[in-house]
């Protein structure tokens, strides 16, 4: 989970470097068994909006990157998020 640090940083590297990434978030708990949901979500989404401007971390991190900073950049710059919540 992004700390409060973490959205700050984020923040002000958004607003330094003077690009917004925007778009699409899609949030969600990794659970196998609703992984097609997603996927077939984040389609449905890319099919309508286009490649770049949905956002889902399974497909969207470079390896090797800080993914708390990652996701704080991405959520704080999307235009709009999205949470799927399933039943436990």
């Amino acid at each position: 989970m992004p700390t409060d640090e973490h959205l700050v940083q984020a923040r002000d590297h958004s607003i330094g470097k003077g690009e917004m990434m925007s778009g699409i978030f899609i949030n969600y708990r990794q659970r196998p068994e609703h992984t097609w949901l997603i996927r077939a979500l984040r389609e449905r989404l890319t099919d309508h909006f286009g490649e770049g401007e949905v956002f889902l971390n399974e497909r969207c991190i470079d390896l090797g990157k800080d993914y708390r900073s990652e996701l704080s950049h991405r959520v704080i710059d999307a235009d709009v998020v999205i949470s799927v919540i399933h039943r436990e």
